[in-house]
């Protein structure tokens, strides 16, 4: 793969992670604050519901989230971030047109692109699901790679204690 390639699927991943960061304040429905637990279960679940369209494609444990700090109302709060990426799916803009009807079922709003990059890597197919309320999503894909991150609301807590 050419290092052209390599930057271009590298700016479109940290451009769907960027897109993801600014979550909201973590509530439950009650209106009390989301817990910890609460935020990476939601997340895992939906992080799982995405690896399960494409079982042949996608591994199907959830890796070790990353972690990083946010803000609720001026309080250091933390959020965390799951992301698996595979080499060369099969069929990528079907990967990702699945990953939308499934998001947009569950009541997120979408922001798709496809963009034609070289003829190495392609299409560039991308979608990122926000919903108020909900963890934040995205899938990317070429036929060179793949990937797809769910990002938990942001609640109260020390990103510290999870590093």
């Amino acid at each position: 793969m050419t290092t052209r390639a390599h930057t271009t699927i590298a700016v479109a991943i940290l451009a769907a992670a960027a897109s993801l960061a600014l979550s909201g304040c973590g509530t439950t429905r009650a209106g009390q604050p989301m817990t910890i637990d609460e935020a990476k279960a939601e997340a895992i679940a939906e992080f799982r519901s995405a690896l399960a369209l494409a079982p042949d494609t996608w591994p199907q444990e959830v890796p070790k989230p990353a972690v990083f700090d946010c803000r609720i109302d001026g309080v250091r709060a933390v959020q965390f971030s799951y992301f698996v990426a595979v080499e060369a799916p099969a069929a990528p803009g079907v990967l990702v047109a699945q990953a939308g009807e499934h998001w947009e079922r569950e009541g997120y709003e979408l922001s798709k692109t496809q963009t034609e990059m070289d003829p190495e890597t392609g299409q560039v197919y991308a979608v990122v699901a926000r919903a108020d309320g909900k963890p934040r999503a995205s899938m990317a894909a070429t036929k060179v790679r793949a990937h797809v991150n769910v990002d938990s609301r942001c609640v109260l807590g020390d990103p510290d204690d999870y590093r």
